[in-house]
C-alpha cells in the first residue's frame, strides 16, 4: 500500500522512507542532522493522515567541531586580561547548550609546573557559546587547553607567553648589600639592585638608562657610587663605594630619577667591627629558586654582627637542611662552606623533583627568611625509565581508534612535562604491519607528565607499536615494541554476503537454510557474531531460527515456518546489518485432519429452510490447499417427533478454490449430527453437533398456562409459562416471541401489562415470564397475545416488602459540614455518623432487615481503623462514632453485607483542634544540626518551636511570637550573654511555628528553657551542648610546668590545650612541633604524644620553649623560661586538677582526675609526698575519694556515681583548696534499662478489638535514673511487639515525647492473650503480664456455611454453626440466650449450644422458601439476622404422581379425552418432567396412540381416542414404564 512520510523545516525536506511490514503496520524512519523545528506530515494514498511537528535536539558535543580561541595575542604583558571563547557544536555544527558538564579548561605553568582549572559560564543568552577571562600577573609561557569527554576541541592546545612590563618599577624594586647597610670605615662597601615590574615579576629588559646611586655623607660630601649591570643575571645592578666617613650616611638609589622601594637608606659606618655573630643572616642565591633535578644548585649566607653590619670575615657555623614537603622525597642535610669573606656558600644536587624546604641555620637560630621554598623540576626526557600502559598495546578492533598512554620521566623517574601540544620533540610512536602497512598516529600532550596515543588502523592482522625517543641515542621504551592484534569490526551489510535457497523460498514444515559470509566494513572476516532470538526475523509468521558456525567466517541460519504464503524475511545481525528478503512459503501435502468445516449450517438451521455449511481443505499446519478436486460426503443422524433415529443426506459441491459446499434441508427440530467424511474419514475434528431450530410460532399449536406461585416480597415475579411451537410442532426453542402478561390490583382501574423477556426463556419452548410488582398487596393475572388470551385464565399474587436498595441509602454526619468535594471538621475522638437503609422503593428499612454495616477510616498515611455500626432494635437509624484525632486528609467508606453505599467512600478533610484545648508547644531541632543536642561555637544554633493540639497535631498559622528562650549553665561554667533572635520557619508560612536562633561563642554544657504565651515548651528545659569551632594556634595555650619555670635535670612537663578562635579547649589529632632553645645556641626538638611533651634543662640558666601547631605559634610562644637548680616549696594554690569527668559524667561509669603539684615558683614536682585529699558531696551524699600519690607529682583520684545530679567535688593540698576547687560535676544517666524503665497504661494488660491500646513508657537507666531530654537523646527509640504465642500479630507505634518517655499506642483487631515484648537496642524483655484483648461488640451473627443463604434437598436435613461476632469477626459469648425464629412449621429446628456456638439442624418435606431470624444481645446491644433457607424438590416418584381428568372415567368410541399427570417428589412436593420421560395409556395390557402435551415441566397431557367400547376395562397408566 503507498504510504509516505516527510519532514520539513523552513521549506527543506529531510530525507525520510516508509517499509511496509506486511501485517498491517508500517514504519517510518528519517535521518534530521539540523538541529530545530520541523513540520511532520505522513500521507497515506496521497492523502494527509497525520500532521504535526518534531523538534530535533543537537547532539552531544563534538570535540572535532568545538572551536577554542583566545585573545587578544599570543604574546602579552602580565596583568592585560585573556579572553577566552568556546563555541559547542555537535559532528553535524549544530549549536550545544548542555556540554558543560563534559567540557573541562586549565592552563599549565610551564616553569612552575602548576595546573589550574578555568570556569567557563555562557557568553550570552543563547548558551551557545561558553566564554572565560583569566589575568596572568606571572611572567612566562602558560599553555591553554579545552577539551570535550578528554579530547581536544579545534584550537586547542594555545600557549601565551607573558611578559613584564616595558618599563620597571621603582615601587617593586628594591636593593640588598653592605652598601644599604653599613660597614668599617676604609672599606668597600656593594649594593645589588633587582629591578621589578609593577606587580614583582622580574624586569630583564633593556632599560635607557642605570640606576642612579648617591651617597650623603655627615660632613656634607657627596659620592657617586659606580653602577653596572651584573653580566650573569639581567634584572641586577650592581653598585660599589668606598666608606671614607665615620658615622650615619644617607644612600639615595633611582631609577629614572624615582627612589626605588626603602630608598633613602641610612648607612652607618663604624671604626671598627663587632665580633659577635647574629642570626640575623641574609641567604641569597637564584632568585626564581627553581632548580632541575641532578643539575648542581648553590646559594650565599652572608653574616652580620649584632649591630647588623655585614661582616668580612669567616668562622660562623651555618648548616643547611632541605625538607621535602610531600614528605615522600625525604630530606638532606649539609654543611655551609665558609668563604671566609663573611659568606657561607652550600650546594646541592637534588634528583627528586618536587616543592622543598630549605632550612638554613647559623649560630643554631634560623637565618632571616628560613626556611625557603625550593622547586625541584625534572631533567630531560628519558626512555629508560618512561613506560606505556593501556588495552591499545595489545588488541584493537579494525577501523576504531586504539589507545594508550606513555608515562614521561626524566633520567631520574621524575615526571617529564615539556611545552603542550609538542610531543614530536620528545619520542616518537609507529604502528605497522609485517605488509609495511602503517597506522596514522596522534600523540597528544595531557600536560600532566603524560601523552595520549591513538592510531586508526582497518586490516586485521599482528601489528607492531615502537615508542621511541627524539634525541641520539635515546633508544626506545622498555618492552616496545609491543604486539597489537587488530580484530575484525561489527559485521557490515555492503562487505557481507547472504546466498541460500532459503532467501527465496520454503515449505511450511520444511527447515529452509541462508549462507552468510561475514565481513566488516574493511572486508576483514568476521570470525564470531553475536546471535540473539531478535537477529532475523519474520514480518508475518513465526519461525523459529537456528544459528550455527560453518567454515572460517561463514555462518549457516536455518529457520522453519509452518504458515505458507508471502512474506518479508528480516536480519538484524547488527545496528549496521538490517535487510529484508521476500520470501514465497509453499503450503505441504494435504491432511484430512486439519481440513475445517465452518458455517451456520454446521451449527444450526431453521425447520423448512435450506441451511449450508463449507469444508475448507488444508495442510498439516492449517494451510489451504488452494486447488480443489477432492469428494466429500455429508449425513446428518437424527431423531424425529415419535424418537425414531433417521439418516438424512446433505449435498457437497466442489467450489474449484479449496473449498466445498453443503447444502440440507430438514422439517424436524432437534439436536443432529453432521459427519463430513472423506474415504470414511471425518473431517476437521468431526462429527459435529447441529441444532435444528423450529420455524416461526403458529398461535394454531402453541399453548399456555400459569403457575400460581405467591410473591415473597415487592420486586420478585409471578411465573407464568407460555409454550410456544411452530407449523411443525417443533417447540420455539429460541425465545424471541412476544407475549403480553396483564396483571392489576384490587385498586386498580386499568390493567398494567409487561411483555415476556428472553432472559426468563427456558430454553425447551417454554417462556417463564416473572412480572415485577413494588407494591404489596393482592393482584390477578392473565397473558395475552395479539390480543388474543391465553390459557387457563387469572390467578392471585400476595407482595410482600421488597429488597434492598443501597443506591437510595444515605448517611449524614451531624459533627461534620461539606466543604467543596469532601467533609470538613475538626480533630475529634467522637465523631459520629447517621446511616438511613431504605428499599428498592423508597420504603425504610430498620430492625432485623438491616444488612450488616461495617464502617471503616483511612487515613492519608495508610493508617485504616474499623468501627462497628449499631442498629437500634427501635426502629431508629443506624448510627456509629469514630475517633479521628490526626489533622489530615481520609477516606470513609460504609459497606451493607460487603457492598459501598452510595457515594462511599467521602474524602474528610480535619484540622487541629485549638491550642487553649489542651494543646501543647513542642520544641524541636531545625536546619542543620539540632539546637536541642548539639551547636557549634560561634556558628548559629537553631531550633524550632511548635504549637500543636491535644492530639498533637501542628497548629495552623498563629500571631506573633510572645515567648522567651534563657540560657543556664549544667557543668558549673559561667553563662555567656546571649541575644535570641525569633523569626517565622521558612516554609512554614501554613502552620503555627517559629525559628529561636542565636550564636554561642563558649563550649559547654548548658540548659535552654523554651516558652510562649505562658506555656512551656514540651521537654524543656533542653540540653544545649555546644561543641568548639575549628583549632586556631594563635587562642591556644599551653599549660604546665615547662612553660615558664623548670628544674635543672628534671622533668619539665607542658601539656597543649588546642582552642578555637573564641578559647575554648578542642579535641583530637593535632599536628604540634615543640623546640627548646638554650643560651649555648643548641636547640632541641622535644617528642609530642598525647599533647603531653617532656624536656630536660641542661643548664641553672633561661631557655627558650617554642610551640607551634600547624606551623604557627600558639598563644604568648615562645616562652622565656626560668630554669632553677632545686624545686620550690610545695604551693596549693598554684597546684591544679585537671581531667574531662572534673564537669560531666554518666551515671555507672568510672571517671577519674589527676592533681598536679607545683612549687611557688610555677615548678612541677616530679616527686611524691604531699597531703593531697578529694571529697565529693551533695545535699543528701557525702563521700570521701581515695587519692592515689603516684611519686612522680601526679596524684590520681576517681569515682563511680550512680545516682543522677549535681555534685560539689573538692580537692584539697595540703589542706586548701586547690586551684578551681570545688567543681561542680554534673552526673547524667545512663542509656534506657528495659528492667528499671516504668511502664504505665491500661493498654498494657487490657484493651478491645477495633479501639486504641495505649501505654506509657517512662525511661529510666540501670541504677533507676529516670532519664529526660535535657540530659541526652536515646540512641534509638524502644520497640514493642505484640505477639499470640509465637506470631506476631501487630507492631504498635512508638513516639517519643521528648521528655524522655514514650507514649506506644495500638489498635488490635484479634482477640484474646497477647504477649508484648520490648526491645531496646540488643536487649529484649517480655512483660510479666499478658495483654487481654476482649472481642467489640456484637455485631452480627455469623453462620459457619459462609453466607445468609442455605439448600438442602425436601427429606434431607442440613447442618451449621451461628455464633455472634464482632465486626473484626471475633466470636463472642452470649451471656443471654439467643432467640430463633423460624416463619414456618414445615421445618423443624434442633439447637445445641457448644461453648460461643450454637449449631443448629434442619428437617423439612415439604419443598420452599424459609427464613429464620436469629436475635443476639449482649451488653445493651441487639442484634437481628435473618437467614434464608430453600428446600429443593426431591427426584420424581412416578409411583407419587397425581392422574386427574375426564379419561378417567371413561368416555365414546373415537371422540378424543384425555387425563392430566402431575409429576410430584415422595413427599408430594410438585416436581418437574424432564426431556427423557415418556409416557403410555393401555386397555387391558392394549396399548393406545397417544398425543402427548407438555404445558409445563410439572404436568403432561395424554389425549387419546377410544377404538372400541369397553366396561371396566383396566386402564394403566405408565410414566417411563412405571405406574403413575
Amino acid at each position: 500500500i503507498a504510504g509516505s512520510l516527510t519532514l520539513t523545516a523552513g521549506g527543506v525536506s529531510i530525507p525520510s522512507g516508509v517499509s511496509d511490514y506486511v501485517d498491517g503496520s508500517f514504519v517510518g524512519s528519517y535521518t534530521a542532522t539540523v538541529a530545530g523545528n520541523y513540520t511532520f506530515r505522513v500521507l497515506y494514498e496521497k492523502q494527509q493522515v497525520y500532521l504535526g511537528t518534531v523538534t530535533v535536539q543537537p547532539a552531544l558535543a563534538d570535540p572535532a567541531h568545538c572551536i577554542f580561541t583566545m585573545g587578544p595575542a599570543s604574546s602579552v604583558v602580565a596583568g592585560v586580561p585573556l579572553s577566552l571563547l568556546v563555541t559547542t557544536r555537535d559532528s553535524y555544527d549544530n549549536n550545544v547548550t548542555n556540554a558543560l558538564s563534559i567540557l573541562a579548561a586549565n592552563y599549565l605553568d610551564r616553569l612552575r609546573s602548576q595546573l589550574q582549572p578555568i570556569t567557563l559560564a555562557a557568553a550570552d543568552a543563547s548558551g551557545t557559546g561558553l566564554a572565560a577571562s583569566v589575568t596572568l600577573v606571572r611572567t612566562g609561557t602558560f599553555d591553554f587547553s579545552v577539551t570535550v569527554s578528554s579530547r581536544h576541541v579545534l584550537g586547542s592546545p594555545q600557549s601565551v607567553l607573558v611578559t613584564e612590563d616595558p618599563v620597571p618599577s621603582p615601587a617593586s624594586s628594591y636593593a640588598e648589600g653592605s652598601g644599604v647597610v653599613g660597614g668599617q670605615v676604609g672599606g668597600p662597601l656593594s649594593i645589588r639592585i633587582y629591578l621589578k615590574d609593577r606587580l614583582g615579576n622580574t624586569f630583564a629588559r633593556p632599560i635607557p638608562s642605570l640606576p642612579v646611586v648617591y651617597v650623603f655623607w655627615p660632613s656634607g660630601n657627596v659620592t657617586a657610587a659606580a653602577v653596572q649591570q651584573d653580566a650573569a643575571a639581567a634584572d641586577q645592578y650592581v653598585a660599589t663605594y668606598d666608606a671614607t666617613e665615620v658615622g650615619v650616611a644617607q644612600v639615595r638609589i633611582t631609577l629614572s630619577g624615582v627612589n626605588i622601594t626603602g630608598s633613602p637608606f641610612s648607612v652607618r659606618v663604624v671604626a671598627s667591627m663587632a665580633s659577635a655573630v647574629t642570626a640575623d643572616c641574609l641567604a641569597v642565591g637564584p632568585e626564581s629558586r627553581t632548580a632541575t633535578a641532578g643539575v648542581p644548585w648553590q646559594f650565599v649566607v652572608q653574616a652580620v654582627d649584632s649591630t647588623g653590619l655585614y661582616l668580612r670575615r669567616g668562622g660562623a657555623v651555618v648548616t643547611a637542611q632541605l625538607l621535602a614537603v610531600d614528605l615522600t622525597s625525604g630530606s638532606l642535610s649539609a654543611m655551609a662552606v665558609d668563604q671566609n669573606d663573611g659568606t657561607y656558600m652550600s650546594r646541592w644536587t637534588i634528583t627528586r623533583s618536587g616543592t622543598y624546604n630549605l632550612v638554613v641555620m647559623l649560630v643554631g637560630k634560623p637565618v632571616s627568611r628560613s626556611p625557603f621554598s625550593i622547586l625541584v623540576l625534572a631533567s630531560d626526557f628519558s626512555v629508560a625509565y618512561s613506560y606505556a600502559k593501556g588495552r591499545g598495546l595489545s588488541v584493537a578492533t579494525a577501523g576504531a581508534k586504539g589507545s594508550f598512554l606513555v608515562w614521561a620521566r626524566d633520567s631520574f623517574a621524575n615526571p617529564f612535562q615539556q611545552s603542550a601540544g609538542a610531543p614530536s620533540g620528545l619520542m616518537t610512536v609507529t604502528v605497522a604491519g609485517s605488509d609495511n602497512v602503517a597506522a596514522s598516529v596522534n600523540v597528544l600532550d595531557l600536560m600532566d607528565g603524560r601523552y595520549s596515543v591513538e592510531y586508526l588502523l582497518t586490516y586485521s592482522a599482528m601489528y607492531s607499536a615502537t615508542v621511541m625517543g627524539v634525541a641520539a641515542g635515546s633508544g626506545t621504551l622498555t618492552g616496545s615494541p609491543y604486539s597489537i592484534s587488530v580484530l575484525a569490526g561489527p559485521v557490515d551489510v555492503g562487505s557481507s554476503d547472504l546466498f541460500g535457497e532459503g532467501l527465496s523460498s520454503a515449505t511450511a514444515g520444511v527447515t529452509a537454510e541462508i549462507n552468510l559470509d561475514a565481513r566488516d566494513a574493511y572486508a576483514n572476516p568476521v570470525f564470531d557474531i553475536s546471535w540473539s532470538p531478535a537477529s532475523c526475523s519474520f514480518l508475518g509468521p513465526s519461525a523459529t531460527f537456528t544459528y550455527f558456525k560453518g567454515m572460517a567466517n561463514t555462518y549457516v541460519i536455518s529457520y522453519l515456518t509452518t504458515r505458507s504464503g508471502n512474506f518479508q524475511l528480516q536480519f538484524n545481525l547488527s545496528t549496521s546489518f538490517r535487510q529484508a528478503f521476500p520470501v514465497v512459503v509453499q503450503a505441504s501435502d494435504p491432511d484430512l485432519t486439519a481440513c475445517t468445516v465452518d458455517g451456520t449450517g454446521a451449527v444450526e438451521a431453521t425447520a423448512g429452510q435450506t441451511a449450508s455449511f463449507l469444508i475448507t481443505s488444508r495442510d498439516i499446519y492449517g494451510n489451504l490447499l488452494a486447488g480443489g478436486g477432492y469428494t466429500f460426503t455429508a449425513t446428518l443422524l437424527g431423531g424425529s417427533p415419535r424418537g425414531v433415529r433417521r439418516y438424512y443426506r446433505a449435498a457437497v459441491t466442489d467450489q474449484g478454490d479449496g473449498t466445498y459446499k453443503g447444502t440440507y434441508l430438514l422439517t424436524v427440530a432437534g439436536n443432529f449430527t453432521l459427519s463430513v467424511t472423506k474415504s470414511s474419514t471425518n473431517v476437521g475434528g468431526g462429527p459435529f453437533s447441529v441444532r435444528v431450530r423450529p420455524a416461526p410460532m403458529s398461535t394454531v399449536v402453541s399453548a399456555a398456562s400459569a403457575d400460581g406461585s405467591a410473591l415473597q416480597a415487592a420486586g420478585d415475579g409471578a411465573v407464568v409459562l407460555i409454550s410456544a411451537r411452530d407449523e411443525y410442532g417443533n417447540a420455539r426453542a429460541d425465545g424471541w416471541e412476544l407475549f403480553t402478561v396483564n396483571y392489576a390490583a384490587a385498586t386498580d382501574t386499568v390493567a398494567r401489562k409487561q411483555q415476556t423477556s428472553v432472559t426468563d426463556f427456558l430454553g425447551d419452548g417454554t417462556y417463564r415470564v416473572r412480572v415485577l410488582v413494588t407494591s404489596s398487596g393482592n393482584y390477578t393475572m392473565s397473558v395475552t397475545q395479539r390480543d388474543a388470551v391465553l390459557s387457563p385464565g387469572a390467578f392471585v399474587l400476595l407482595v410482600s416488602s421488597g429488597p434492598l436498595s443501597l443506591s437510595s441509602s444515605s448517611v449524614a454526619w451531624p459533627t461534620l459540614s461539606s466543604c467543596s468535594a469532601a467533609l470538613c471538621g475538626t480533630v475529634s475522638d467522637m465523631t459520629s455518623v447517621l446511616v438511613s437503609v431504605v428499599d428498592v422503593n423508597g420504603n425504610i428499612v430498620s430492625g432485623r432487615y438491616v444488612p450488616l454495616l461495617t464502617l471503616s477510616i483511612t487515613s492519608s498515611s495508610g493508617l485504616a481503623m474499623s468501627y462497628p455500626v449499631t442498629v437500634p432494635s427501635d426502629g431508629s437509624s443506624p448510627w456509629a462514632v469514630f475517633a479521628a484525632t490526626r489533622s489530615t486528609n481520609y477516606s470513609i467508606a460504609i459497606t451493607a453485607d460487603g457492598v459501598a453505599l452510595q457515594g462511599s467512600p467521602w474524602k474528610m478533610t480535619l484540622v487541629p483542634d485549638s491550642l487553649s484545648n489542651g494543646g501543647a508547644l513542642v520544641g524541636s531541632g531545625w536546619g542543620s544540626g539540632s539546637a536541642l543536642t548539639l551547636a557549634t561555637a560561634g556558628v548559629q544554633a537553631r531550633l524550632a518551636v511548635w504549637a500543636r493540639d491535644r492530639f498533637g497535631n501542628m497548629l495552623p498559622k498563629c500571631p506573633q511570637w510572645d515567648g522567651s528562650a534563657a540560657l543556664t549553665s549544667v557543668g558549673g561554667q559561667s553563662v555567656p550573654p546571649t541575644a535570641w533572635s525569633v523569626t517565622a520557619i521558612p516554609g512554614a508560612e501554613d502552620r503555627c511555628g517559629w525559628q529561636v536562633s542565636a550564636v554561642h561563642t563558649r563550649a559547654g554544657t548548658y540548659s535552654l528553657a523554651v516558652s510562649a504565651s505562658g506555656t512551656p515548651a514540651v521537654g524543656s528545659p533542653f540540653l544545649l551542648q555546644i561543641n568548639p569551632a575549628s583549632i586556631s594556634a594563635g587562642q591556644s595555650t599551653v599549660e604546665g610546668s615547662g612553660v615558664s619555670a623548670a628544674m635543672q635535670g628534671k622533668p619539665s612537663w607542658l601539656t597543649i590545650v588546642p582552642r578555637d578562635g573564641y578559647g575554648n579547649p578542642v579535641s583530637g589529632s593535632v599536628e604540634v612541633g615543640v623546640a627548646v632553645t638554650y643560651p649555648n645556641g643548641v636547640r632541641d626538638q622535644v617528642p609530642v604524644k598525647d599533647l603531653q611533651a617532656v624536656y630536660y634543662p641542661l643548664s641553672v640558666a633561661s631557655c627558650v620553649v617554642s610551640v607551634q601547631i600547624g606551623g604557627a605559634h600558639v598563644s604568648h610562644s615562645p616562652f622565656a623560661v626560668a630554669v632553677y637548680p632545686n624545686i620550690g616549696p610545695l604551693c596549693s594554690s598554684l597546684s591544679f586538677a585537671h581531667g574531662s569527668t572534673l564537669t560531666l559524667a554518666t551515671a555507672g561509669t568510672q571517671v577519674s582526675f589527676v592533681v598536679q603539684a607545683v612549687d611557688t615558683a610555677g615548678v612541677y614536682f616530679d616527686t611524691g609526698g604531699a597531703l593531697v585529699e578529694a571529697e565529693l558531696s551533695r545535699l543528701d551524699f557525702y563521700a570521701r575519694q581515695v587519692v592515689l600519690d603516684r611519686a612522680d607529682g601526679t596524684y590520681s583520684a576517681g569515682f563511680n556515681m550512680t545516682a543522677s545530679g549535681v555534685y560539689r567535688l573538692s580537692v584539697f593540698v595540703q589542706s586548701t583548696h586547690s586551684s578551681g576547687s570545688p567543681f561542680s560535676v554534673r552526673v547524667i544517666p545512663g542509656l534506657m534499662s528495659l528492667d528499671q524503665s516504668v511502664y504505665r497504661g491500661a493498654g498494657l494488660t487490657i484493651s478491645t478489638v477495633g479501639g486504641l491500646g495505649t501505654f506509657s513508657i517512662v525511661t529510666r537507666d540501670q541504677y533507676s535514673n529516670e532519664r529526660k531530654i535535657s540530659e541526652g537523646a536515646l540512641a534509638d527509640a524502644p520497640r514493642v511487639s505484640l505477639l499470640i504465642g509465637s506470631v506476631l500479630q501487630t507492631t504498635p507505634s512508638v513516639a517519643d515525647q521528648l521528655d524522655g518517655s514514650y507514649f506506644v499506642q495500638y489498635n488490635a483487631t484479634v482477640s484474646g492473650t497477647y504477649r508484648v515484648v520490648l526491645a531496646f537496642q540488643a536487649a529484649s524483655r517480655e512483660m510479666p503480664q499478658s495483654l487481654l484483648v476482649l472481642p467489640g461488640q456484637v455485631s452480627t451473627v455469623a453462620p459457619s456455611w459462609g453466607s445468609r443463604f442455605a439448600s438442602f434437598e425436601a427429606g434431607g436435613s442440613f447442618q451449621g454453626v451461628v455464633s455472634g461476632v464482632d465486626i473484626f469477626g471475633n466470636a463472642l459469648d452470649i451471656t443471654q440466650s439467643p432467640t430463633f425464629d423460624l416463619d414456618s412449621t414445615d421445618m423443624l429446628l434442633h439447637v445445641a449450644k457448644s461453648g460461643n456456638n450454637y449449631g443448629l439442624t434442619f428437617n423439612a418435606t415439604r419443598s420452599g422458601a424459609y427464613t429464620l431470624t436469629v436475635g443476639m444481645v449482649q451488653s445493651g446491644v441487639k442484634v437481628s439476622v435473618a437467614f434464608h433457607l430453600t428446600v429443593s424438590v426431591a427426584p420424581l416418584r412416578t409411583d407419587r404422581c397425581l392422574v386427574a381428568g375426564d379419561g378417567l372415567a371413561g368416555g365414546q368410541v373415537r371422540i378424543p379425552t384425555s387425563i392430566s399427570i402431575f409429576a410430584r417428589d415422595a413427599f408430594g412436593n410438585t416436581a418437574e418432567f424432564r426431556p427423557a420421560h415418556t409416557f403410555s395409556l393401555s386397555f387391558n395390557d392394549t396399548e393406545v396412540y397417544l398425543a402427548i402435551q407438555r404445558p409445563s415441566a410439572a404436568l403432561a397431557v395424554l389425549s387419546y381416542a377410544p377404538s372400541r367400547p369397553c366396561d371396566g376395562c383396566d386402564m394403566r397408566v405408565m410414566v417411563s414404564g412405571r405406574h403413575a
